[in-house]
């Protein structure tokens, strides 16, 4: 992407980034990176699903540029992490637990 968001949305995307992965013990490099183990996985999409909710003004492709992702595996992101909101008690629990954490310090 050639376009840079603001560094007010950047701070946003760190803050999310740096509390989900304090939350689920995983390092912000690995959140960041191509690594594709579940224990990565599932913070990274509850990180990109949470970036999103952070302003009106962001969009998939800013998201994207900060976790190193395109748009569409963004989507995707939020998508699977909708399905297991909706499927999955323990984590409908944990992905509360992390909205609460973020909105505590943004």
């Amino acid at each position: 992407m050639k376009y840079k968001p603001p560094k007010s949305m950047i701070d946003n995307f760190e803050t999310v980034f740096k509390t989900v992965s304090n939350l689920y013990g995983v390092s912000l490099q690995d959140m960041r990176g191509k690594r594709r183990q579940h224990h990565i996985v599932e913070p990274r999409f509850v990180a990109i699903h949470l970036a999103k909710m952070t302003g009106r003004k962001v969009s998939w492709p800013l998201v994207g540029w900060y976790a190193n992702r395109d748009h569409s595996s963004c989507v995707y992101a939020d998508e699977r992490v909708r399905a297991w909101k909706d499927t999955d008690k323990k984590f409908k629990q944990k992905l509360e637990r992390a909205a609460q954490a973020v909105a505590a310090v943004l």
